[in-house]
């Protein structure tokens, strides 16, 4: 039997090399390759548990067909196909039900797709035809890996005559450059670098600073594991024409299917902009179909977006871990960078400042992440605890940098001139 990380690689370098064809193809037939392909990668990954993914998105496109003049479509497939998944999950994990995990990979994109759709139709007050939707749903570059890609994306790529022109060889060139340094310390230092180490007392025993510098190199090569999916599954959308447009160096504009930005993650002050520069389109997806939809505090709606990207990632309590501390993490950097840092505005110490932020954004970023490595509650739990709890103490530091900003540079009240003046014009042009 075919082991699943080989069936991924092969799909995804198969679809790659298959994804230049579709500009050449004539319009009227170009959906039929791609849907056909599409149909074909699901039944190769999922075998007779495919039975799920079309049950699953036939009854999401019946909800968004009788309920997209509501204000209701949009929720009803939310439900629908989160719940269907759940229910398949926790029949998995309590050996009701065997859940082979490439099954378990189709059904992740393919959630994302049907709940933009119905709320797109939802929004417009119009549902587009069934034909269309299937076209949409089995789009075959990326189908599994990602970057997720809306409905009209998708539309632009299957009926525009002017793809051919795509610059695919520079695209993948100048792409291949900005993840060269991630997938080089996948190969090369990830093997020497294993997460196991941080389970034993001997790693307890280690000084703070060798845990966030093992932390550290861990993740960042651990990432580029995900890259290597994604370098791809980017560059066979190009080659297949999504987002042509001809301002673009490459006529494509990669900001509408860049599933990741490197130096997004590494290299910045804030840990808000590590979050929106690691899978991009899903966090366009979360921001538009979770987070702007949810009524509340802003608090509470990051609360609600991490639970569903927990919740779309899987069951295992590791998931919940990592997106738990990711809203209470924001807020206190927000709150520390909402000031100046005491002699922050001396240039010489503000970039002393920027490169201990950097670093304080990283490390807490890879802190939070470490549940995401092992999965298991207990195994998460023992590895923060040899890393002395690191990530919270980072946390309380910058509560206590907003405190000392705070203090040292108090907030101006606002002067009311302007407010006295037009309340005195307003008395007068009653009077």
């Amino acid at each position: 039997m075919v082991d699943v990380e080989t069936l991924f690689v092969v799909s995804l370098f198969a679809s790659l090399g298959l994804s230049f064809a579709v500009p050449h193809i004539p319009v009227a037939y170009r959906w039929i390759y791609t849907t056909v392909l599409g149909l074909l990668n699901v039944l190769v990954f999922s075998g007779y548990d495919g039975i799920h993914f079309f049950v699953c998105i036939m009854s999401s496109y019946l909800a968004s067909l009788l309920l997209c003049k509501t204000r209701f479509a949009g929720l009803a497939v939310f439900i629908i196909s989160f719940g269907y998944i759940a229910a398949v999950r926790y029949c998995h994990l309590n050996n009701i039900y065997h859940l082979p995990e490439a099954a378990d990979m189709c059904f992740l994109l393919m959630v994302f797709k049907v709940i933009w759709f119905a709320f797109q139709a939802e929004d417009k007050k119009e549902c587009p035809g069934l034909l269309q939707y299937i076209q949409y749903v089995f789009f075959f570059p990326g189908i599994w890996s990602g970057p997720f890609l809306s409905f009209d994306l998708v539309m632009n790529a299957l009926n525009s005559t002017e793809t051919t022109a795509v610059r695919v060889l520079p695209f993948l060139l100048n792409r291949l450059k900005e993840v060269f340094p991630h997938l080089i310390m996948f190969y090369f230092v990830f093997p020497r670098f294993p997460k196991e180490p941080m389970l034993t007392a001997e790693f307890g025993a280690y000084p703070v600073w060798y845990k966030i510098g093992y932390t550290i190199i861990h993740m960042i090569s651990r990432r580029g594991r995900y890259l290597t999916g994604w370098f791809t599954a980017e560059s066979a959308c190009a080659a297949a024409g999504v987002a042509f447009d001809k301002t673009q160096p490459y006529l494509v504009d990669h900001s509408k299917f860049r599933a990741f930005q490197p130096m997004g993650v590494e290299i910045t002050t804030t840990f808000s902009n590590a979050i929106r520069s690691w899978n991009c389109t899903v966090q366009t997806w979360l921001v538009m179909c979770v987070y702007k939809r949810v009524p509340g505090s802003r608090l509470w709606r990051q609360v609600a977006t991490m639970s569903v990207s927990a919740f779309w990632h899987g069951l295992e309590p590791g998931y919940y871990l990592t997106f738990s501390l990711a809203p209470f993490f924001q807020a206190a950097q927000d709150l520390s960078l909402s000031v100046k840092w005491p002699g922050e505005q001396i240039e010489f110490i503000g970039w002393i400042y920027w490169g201990i932020k950097v670093v304080m954004s990283q490390a807490m970023l890879d802190f939070m992440a470490v549940p995401f490595a092992f999965l298991d509650f207990s195994h998460s739990i023992a590895a923060w605890r040899n890393l002395s709890w690191y990530g919270v103490w980072i946390a309380a530091v910058y509560l206590v940098m907003y405190g000392i900003g705070r203090a040292v540079n108090p907030p101006k009240r606002r002067e009311r001139k302007e407010g006295k003046e037009e309340g005195k014009k307003a008395e007068v042009k009653a009077e």
